[in-house]
């Protein structure tokens, strides 16, 4: 079981990421800094469009030491993996494993959707669950924190001020309250103290106050 414990004595077991435009930059600046061996999977909403060819998982591999890979139907998570929903498809996660849908039209604002990514992580992991709302446009991704929230998990929320389209992450703050508001240089050390260093979470907090101020 790749989950591991924090300062409350939780365990996450699945960090889900969203963002829109700007979001290249922004998972470009979150992964380049997380270890090799970050112990829990990483499952990315980014909005591409359908018929879309991307390279934006080659591009985050040079960039991190974490393996990189699109998301394929069945495919089980895997700690040290960041999982990149496809274009012009859902990705949800059911139990253990991912769940791609093929679709024709939005939802809630995105596809794929990060609403509906971070509302099936907390689903099948609860209180385990960290998310994670990135640069974008519109609101995607403000109900499904919410509902991680609602079942125990903790969210992360990019400072808007850090980010290059702020409008997802500031819907996210206006749908009710989030963990943690983050400059984006921080958001890696945010996820290390979470996830990888038990009793480090106040001492981030602190940092990232400061750095806000």
């Amino acid at each position: 079981m790749f989950s591991t414990e924090h300062s409350g004595g939780r365990r996450f077991s699945v960090a889900v990421a969203v963002a829109s435009a700007g979001g290249l930059d922004a998972f470009t600046t979150l992964l380049a800094s997380l270890p090799h061996a970050f112990p829990i999977p990483i499952v990315v909403a980014q909005h591409l469009g359908p018929t879309q060819t991307s390279c934006f998982v080659d591009i985050l591999q040079v960039r991190t030491g974490l393996r990189v890979c699109w998301a394929r139907d069945g495919q089980p998570l895997e700690p040290s993996t960041v999982f990149i929903g496809p274009p012009g498809c859902h990705t949800l996660i059911a139990g253990n494993r991912l769940l791609i849908t093929p679709v024709r039209e939005r939802v809630l604002n995105g596809r794929p959707s990060g609403d509906l990514l971070l509302s099936s992580a907390a689903l099948s992991y609860g209180s385990e669950t960290l998310g994670i709302v990135l640069s974008g446009y519109l609101n995607d991704g403000a109900r499904g924190a919410q509902i991680i929230r609602h079942v125990g998990g903790v969210v992360i929320v990019q400072d808007p001020c850090t980010a290059k389209v702020p409008e997802m992450p500031q819907a996210s703050m206006n749908a009710g309250p989030v963990d943690f508001i983050v400059p984006l240089p921080l958001i890696p050390a945010a996820l290390i103290a979470l996830a990888m260093k038990p009793g480090a979470a106040e001492l981030f907090c602190g940092q990232a106050r400061a750095a806000s101020n």
